[in-house]
């Protein structure tokens, strides 16, 4: 401070005079001098001083502590009393004011001028600690963890807005008691560095296990001297909810990954067991006994088929024919399919909310997935109960809490499935998505329902959330993206009526032998001229020999060399009117919509059935067909 700006409160207008020349003459302001309480008031409100030296005894109807007070309430202004009264009743008044100085009249000029000086050094030191705590508590309010400050005596002595959260959680004690515990533990084992190398001591609360909090205990040392702690709480709850679900993810792309190679390698085995045996059926010359046994083997391979689906559902590889649809009338339709599925005692009840549900899905993969919960709901209710259905819409803001750690905010159709049977237990339901994993009895099933759940429903861009609790049933929330209103829809058509063929060439491009004799023998039967190549190049040189005369190309997808993508590309600069079917056990990887574009391409799933193929070779050559008649 340059120069100490002063006001003066004395009645005695000789004196008043006689201490403005003297603080004039020791370098000081004077803004101005008063004899009452009232006109000081008025002139600090004006001149805002930095320093108000302050008779007790003034004129008017407020004597100078009383002025003091008032002053006080509304300013930070420093008081300096000059009295010529020492009784104790006075000093005890001045005192609730806390003044900077108390100078007994007659004073030396010497002690005006320290008391001054002192008065306006103290008064920079408090200004310089307020700002330090404003800053210090804005720190310490901004900051993710509670901080709670302990004296030596264990007592509360400051907490930031952190703490004050997470204390009422952990402990009874508030600011001024004295802190003996913290979860169930006393607060002396956190006094010592947590066990194991660990950097925090872990606390699980007791009536709440999905919070987790981590707790370190700093001391606080002057001159060497423990004179209190430190106590930093830090609330873990989400980040170790967020380390499962990576390591789930983790841990399901691994497995999802293995059984996809797997499930490849079976889709090519099951091609040709499946399509060697529906030939076998249909030879004149098998004997009724040889019959059964194909009917078994066709069964167990439709059955493996089956799993490898499952399993490519889970894995995300399966192909998908997604379309905008309406889900409201595909519940209504699949709602009643399942009186079928669930026994009499279940009672089941569907309730939608009003207005299109839209959603771009595939609607066999979306009926499978709602059928296994639909399943798994009715097994845990071995007793009947009840199991309800809800279709409604969720628009989920940036700003509030996300379901599921993988959701977006945005708007979404979710599907509620809820039974009131048997629940799942906690430990198990961060592995109730795992394939094969399962809590039923031996033979009672594959463990791969959820899977294919979960997978079907993340190949659709959703999520899939399980709470549940033992005794009081499980809850399943489906979330899928949802489409404007104004999106066009697509309508469910059938698949057309089988044909055989009438000696159009077809050219097959199988790198597997066998699924390549399969596909190729099933053609031969349905009454076409086959052509067969084993990889993307060789198909290449008996086009170009025979392109005049091959009226549709069936390709593997994944294949050495040239895939069956980049096959289709090659051809369709040869042709652009050449039709090509993309036979694959995995997914498109996205390609669906260049597919989808390029109108005489289509895709098909492995493992191929007789009918399945004829269904598609009649259909994709329909237009070849009437143009000929």
């Amino acid at each position: 401070m340059d120069k100490a700006r002063i006001l003066i409160v004395e009645d005695e207008s000789l004196i008043a005079l006689d201490i403005a020349y003297t603080l004039q003459r020791l370098g000081y302001i004077v803004l101005a001098t008063v004899n009452s309480g009232e006109a000081a008031l008025d002139r600090v409100t004006i001149l805002q001083p930095d320093l108000i030296l302050m008779d007790i005894n003034l004129a008017g109807m407020m004597d100078g502590v009383e002025t003091a007070e008032r002053i006080l309430s509304r300013f930070d202004i420093p008081i300096i009393y000059l009295t010529a009264y020492a009784d104790e009743t006075t000093l005890q008044r001045a005192k609730i004011t806390v003044p900077y100085g108390y100078l007994l009249k007659p004073f030396e000029e010497r002690e005006l001028h320290s008391c001054i000086e002192m008065a306006i050094y103290r008064q920079q030191m408090e200004q310089r600690l307020k700002k330090s705590e404003a800053w210090l508590g804005t720190t310490l309010n901004h900051i993710s963890d509670g901080v709670v400050a302990l004296d030596a005596e264990r007592k509360i002595i400051l907490t930031n807005s952190k703490a004050e959260d997470y204390l009422p959680h952990l402990t009874e004690a508030r600011v001024g008691d004295k802190l003996t515990k913290l979860g169930r533990q006393p607060l002396q084992n956190y006094l010592h560095p947590p066990s194991k190398g660990e950097l925090y001591h872990e606390v699980t609360l007791e009536n709440s296990p999905n919070r987790i909090f981590e707790i370190i205990v700093h001391p606080m040392k002057i001159e060497a001297k423990e004179d209190g702690w430190v106590v930093v709480i830090r609330e873990v709850t989400q980040e170790r909810t967020n380390q499962r679900h990576l390591i789930q993810q983790g841990r399901m792309a691994a497995v999802g990954q293995l059984a996809t190679g797997i499930a490849h390698e079976f889709n090519n085995l099951l091609t040709s067991i499946i399509g060697f045996t529906e030939l076998l059926q249909r030879r004149a010359d098998i004997p009724d006994s040889a019959k059964k046994s194909l009917a078994t083997i066709l069964t167990q391979g439709q059955r493996g088929a089956h799993l490898t689906r499952q399993v490519l559902d889970f894995s995300r590889k399966s192909v998908a024919r997604k379309q905008s649809l309406d889900l409201a009338p595909i519940f209504q339709e699949i709602t009643e399919l399942w009186t079928y599925t669930i026994p009499e005692n279940i009672r089941l009840s569907l309730k939608m909310e009003p207005g299109q549900h839209l959603c771009k899905i595939d609607t066999v993969q979306l009926q499978q997935a709602l059928t296994n919960l639909v399943v798994n709901a009715r097994d845990a209710m071995p007793k009947g109960g009840d199991l309800n259905i809800h279709l409604g819409k969720r628009t989920i803001s940036p700003d509030e809490p996300l379901p599921h750690p993988d959701l977006k905010p945005g708007s979404w159709v979710v599907i509620t499935l809820s039974d009131s049977g048997e629940g799942i237990p906690a430990e198990a339901i961060p592995h109730v998505f795992e394939p094969f994993f399962t809590t039923k009895d031996i033979g009672q099933g594959s463990g791969l329902g959820l899977a294919q759940a979960y997978g079907i429903i993340k190949q659709h861009n959703g999520e899939i959330v399980v709470t549940s609790q033992v005794g009081q049933g499980a809850h399943f929330n489906i979330y899928l993206p949802a489409l404007p209103e104004q999106v066009s829809l697509h309508a469910l058509v059938g698949p057309p009526k089988s044909n055989h063929g009438d000696g159009e060439a077809i050219l097959i491009v199988e790198d597997d032998q066998m699924a390549r004799e399969a596909t190729k023998a099933m053609l031969d039967h349905l009454g076409y001229r086959v052509l067969a190549a084993t990889n993307g190049q060789e198909a290449l040189k008996i086009y170009d020999r025979h392109q005049g005369n091959i009226d549709l190309i069936i390709t593997d997808l994944t294949m050495p060399g040239l895939s069956g993508p980049d096959l289709a590309e090659a051809l369709k600069s040869r042709n652009p009117a050449i039709k090509i079917l993309i036979i694959t056990g995995y997914s498109l990887e996205g390609q669906e919509q260049a597919l989808a574009e390029q109108e005489l391409v289509d895709w098909m799933p492995k493992p191929v059935s007789l009918k399945q193929l004829a269904h598609k070779v009649t259909q994709m050559l329909a237009d070849d067909r009437s143009s000929s008649d």
